[in-house]
């Protein structure tokens, strides 16, 4: 437990200092002075941090903007992936095999087809495209409406018609887009309907074979000196016969319409839960914003009273 509220406090501390003003605070120790090291820029990207340049971009804000909110998904999406692997540990310490089979592995497929893709499809556009072709990057947000959506945006060939600008990323993603929302489709149900029918089914087995071995156990006969028989009962109706660990003694009935809706609320639970969890994430950046937006305006003015004759707006 003292792991866990410390790895709980790790997250907590990394994930405000990445949200907080501090990180837009540009580190200016790597900048190149234009007079003396005009030879020495060799494209590549700033070393630590933001180019101190966007401070004085008229689009800053907008850029920090994008960057942290993006930023916001990423790490809620790797939050929500890592706490569905530790799942597996407490399905195979428990012994519980459909939960490993219908919930585990349908949960980390549905939460990599969907919000998995679309942190790849953000690091893709980074990685892809430059600041020359930043109009023609199609939104992330508009190719996951449109995927779950099976919406076609236009066709058009950058080759044939100039200023053109092609709505998907690289060859193939409609194709593969279908396949994840099929998939999807697919894992609603698998987490819904498999493990109460095995359930079921095991269940019946299990009182067809207690009801067997009741009426052989009470059924033997003991013979007699004078040739007569004895019915002896054995108590076989004592045996056997336990819930396998899903929360059903030996002589309580399988209720499968109470585990068919705790099931469905897991399922519902899980499938909302996941949105839920990446708008909270999304919650954090909204206020991340404003307070840069609040450092700004209180830098502007501080500055602004600290100079003379100086009007920085």
């Amino acid at each position: 437990m003292s792991h866990l509220i410390g790895t709980a406090g790790l997250q907590s501390a990394s994930g405000s200092t990445k949200q907080s003003d501090s990180i837009l605070q540009q580190i200016k120790d790597f900048q190149l002075n234009p007079d003396s090291h005009s030879g020495d820029y060799i494209g590549h990207p700033y070393a630590v941090g933001f180019d101190p340049a966007w401070g004085l971009s008229a689009n800053k804000v907008s850029f920090y903007n994008s960057f942290k909110m993006k930023l916001s998904i990423i790490f809620g999406v790797i939050q929500m992936v890592f706490g569905v692997l530790l799942s597996i540990f407490n399905h195979r310490y428990f012994k519980r095999p459909l939960n490993l089979w219908f919930e585990f592995l349908p949960q980390l497929v549905f939460l990599s087809a969907f919000f998995g893709y679309m942190v790849v499809l953000v690091f893709f556009k980074w990685a892809y495209y430059s600041a020359d072709e930043a109009g023609c990057a199609p939104s992330v947000l508009i190719t996951l409406i449109n995927m779950v959506l099976l919406k076609t945006p236009p066709a058009c060939d950058p080759a044939t018609t100039p200023g053109c600008c092609d709505p998907y990323m690289f060859a193939g993603q409609e194709s593969l887009q279908k396949i994840f929302v099929l998939l999807l489709l697919i894992c609603i149900p698998l987490m819904l309907f498999p493990k109460p029918l095995l359930l079921l089914r095991q269940s019946k087995k299990r009182m067809a074979k207690q009801s067997t071995v009741t009426k052989e156990t009470n059924g033997s006969n003991v013979g007699t000196g004078d040739g007569t028989t004895v019915l002896v009962e054995t108590g076989g109706e004592h045996e056997g016969g336990g819930g396998g660990g899903h929360g059903h003694g030996d002589d309580e009935p399988f209720d499968f319409g109470e585990t068919f809706v705790h099931q469905a609320i897991h399922t519902i639970e899980y499938c909302l839960g996941t949105i839920s969890h990446t708008a909270s994430y999304l919650r954090l950046w909204a206020l991340s914003l404003a307070h840069f937006q609040l450092h700004i305006s209180s830098q502007l003015d501080t500055q602004q009273q600290n100079s003379t004759g100086w009007d920085l707006r």
